[in-house]
């Protein structure tokens, strides 16, 4: 009987044992994680895209603000090349005395631009043009019309021959040797920023209400427009000048007097997306000795816009002096431009003008 009771303690004992092995020492926790999803901050609003009311390019709202400058740029063969063309915003080619041709190039930044020439006399037609975009009229002396002009619509200019200006112009010492002393009159961005910086009584920024209402776009290849990729316009007494599509860069590289168009400051041809052919009365100033000419450049026009290596025909029209040129289709709604910078041949009614080659 004692040897039973001590082998039922015995198992007692073992079974304690055993099932004390299966118990947790220690209470195990697992803690809880709390996964919380932030919500998405709005998106700020896009910065609305200040636009060079000149190329639709993205600029600051100080430099759009701005007055452009209007510089008569020289254009005879023996005063070649001209500097800071590429960076002219707008170029205008028109006719002038002796069968030969001016530019008048458009910026609307010059501060970060070097030698801009050589600079050429104004005619009245050109100080027509510069006062359509509000801009500051730079030149080298000018014709009788001219100057009466300047003085009778208040135009604001900066004259290097006739004018307490030395500080503004320079001549090119290589430039009067190779093409004579009326060809070497040079100006610079830096130059002409600092001095109109200092007149107090000339306006800088756009004067009120003034618009350019010019829409541009990325590509304005005309739809269903007519092959263009290479155009001539001739203005007569010999002066051609042609823009040759290139389709890798999407330019009209632009040639004249039988060569590449160049900037000398640069050494780069010129080339523009938007070409513009506009047909005009142009004729010589009765009783001018100097053979000076009269162009119409107010009222309403007839004319080619190409780009993308296409053409359309367009219409153009000035209200007035102090307006732009507006463009439209021929069934009058408005044309867009292509982003970037333009040329405008101002051609006589009836030019000759050839799309091809062939």
């Amino acid at each position: 009987m004692k040897r039973t009771l001590a082998w039922l303690l015995l198992l007692c004992m073992l079974f304690t044992l055993l099932a004390g092995c299966g118990e947790k020492t220690e209470e195990e926790t697992v803690d809880e994680i709390t996964i919380v999803t932030p919500e998405p901050e709005p998106e700020p609003e896009p910065e609305p895209i200040i636009e060079n009311p000149l190329t639709g390019e993205a600029v600051t709202e100080e430099v759009r603000a701005r007055r452009p400058y209007a510089v008569m740029l020289n254009n005879i063969s023996v005063a070649l090349p001209q500097y800071g063309i590429t960076q002219a915003d707008i170029i205008f080619e028109v006719v002038a005395e002796g069968g030969i041709t001016r530019m008048l190039g458009l910026f609307q930044d010059v501060s970060q631009l070097g030698s801009i020439g050589s600079v050429r006399s104004a005619r009245s037609y050109y100080i027509d043009l510069a006062q359509g975009y509000d801009a500051v009229y730079i030149h080298a002396g000018g014709s009788p019309q001219a100057y009466s002009d300047l003085k009778a619509k208040g135009i604001d200019h900066i004259d290097g021959v006739n004018g307490n200006t030395a500080n503004v112009f320079f001549r090119d010492q290589g430039r009067i040797r190779s093409a004579g002393y009326e060809h070497s009159m040079f100006t610079s961005g830096e130059r002409l920023t600092n001095y109109v910086d200092t007149i107090e009584s000339m306006r800088h920024t756009h004067k009120d209400g003034y618009e350019l209402n010019q829409q541009y776009v990325e590509d304005a290849t005309p739809a269903g427009g007519e092959d263009a990729p290479l155009i001539r316009a001739y203005f007569g007494g010999g002066k051609k000048t042609s823009f040759e599509y290139n389709a890798e860069t999407k330019l009209y590289n632009v040639y004249e007097y039988g060569a590449p168009y160049i900037d000398g400051a640069s050494g780069e041809q010129v080339g523009v997306p938007n070409v513009l052919l506009l047909f005009t009365n142009v004729s010589q100033i009765s009783g001018d000795n100097k053979g000076r000419m009269d162009v119409r450049t107010t009222g309403e026009g007839t004319g080619i816009y190409a780009c993308g290596g296409k053409s359309v025909a367009i219409k153009w029209s000035r209200a007035g002096l102090e307006s732009p040129f507006s463009y439209t289709l021929e069934n009058g709604d408005p044309l867009p431009l292509n982003i970037g910078h333009s040329y405008v041949c101002i051609l006589h009614n009836g030019a000759t003008v050839t799309l091809t080659d062939e």
